[in-house]
């Protein structure tokens, strides 16, 4: 369900934290995802994709380059799909 809130973009950032995410760790690095994404050119976008993730409870920002999923169950939720 958390999906059919997110913008295309989210959609696929959603999906693809999964990749860089261990269920151990919940942490990964901004620069990591947006160069999965290829958008290492593109920080605007990116941040503002990021920010739509972050209002809705899916990660929370500890650093400026470090993520953290929210809970285990998003973590969860993102290997579902």
């Amino acid at each position: 369900r958390i999906l059919e809130y997110l913008s295309h973009e989210a959609k696929n950032m959603f999906l693809a934290i999964n990749l860089l995410v261990d269920s151990n760790d919940l942490t990964g690095t901004t620069q990591n995802l947006q160069f999965i994404l290829g958008k290492e050119d593109k920080q605007e976008g990116f941040e503002i994709t990021l920010n739509e993730l972050i209002k809705l409870k899916i990660i929370e920002l500890i650093d400026k380059d470090i993520f953290k999923v929210y809970s285990y169950e998003i973590l969860n939720l993102m290997r579902h799909y």
